[in-house]
């Protein structure tokens, strides 16, 4: 929902996965730029560890979204916070999406991919340790928090001030027309 506000707003997000049955608004998550970022550091989202930093990742992302049709101007990677150390070089501006954990919990479960293969424990370790990391990238780094269940029911102040931080200057018609809490909520 928070990417897809982003784009709304011009941010350039690439070849994404379309909608679907779980997810109507679609995911904009960058294709090429996922394939980069496995590449360089595998699929590390249930192993408890961050992405290391590695000679010649930010090149070869720059390389993927101009091979993607990237031209200048802002552009988003959307994935797990667990990733965020590979970014560095890109001096980004970090936005977190911010959910209570068992809300997080029941939505994982409910996913044909998020924490299918762990165990109930290793799932609330595993949510914990993102929420750890987006709450250092909110201290340390600045990042700006974007509560997601206030959004998806009605309350824009927190997108509002996300896109503020990034450079852009929110369109409430924009936000209201993508936001579906009962997209959300399912």
């Amino acid at each position: 929902m928070t990417a897809g506000i982003f784009a709304r707003h011009g941010v350039w997000v690439g070849t994404c996965r379309g909608p679907d049955v779980s997810n109507q608004k679609g995911y904009f998550e960058n294709r090429r730029i996922r394939d980069v970022v496995m590449e360089y550091h595998k699929a590390i989202v249930h192993n408890g560890v961050l992405a290391q930093k590695r000679a010649g990742f930010a090149q070869a992302v720059l390389d993927a979204i101009v091979a993607d049709g990237w031209d200048g101007g802002p552009w988003l990677w959307k994935g797990s916070v667990l990733y965020w150390p590979a970014f560095y070089e890109f001096t980004p501006k970090w936005v977190v999406c911010m959910r209570p954990p068992e809300k997080v919990f029941e939505s994982c479960r409910r996913s044909p991919v998020f924490g299918r293969n762990l165990s109930d424990d290793k799932l609330r370790e595993n949510i914990a340790l993102h929420q750890q990391q987006m709450n250092y990238l909110v201290t340390a780094k600045q990042a700006v928090r974007v509560f997601t269940d206030e959004v998806a029911a009605g309350d824009y102040a927190s997108i509002a001030r996300a896109l503020t931080v990034c450079g852009l200057m929110p369109d409430y018609d924009i936000i209201d027309e993508f936001v579906d809490g009962k997209l959300f909520t399912q």
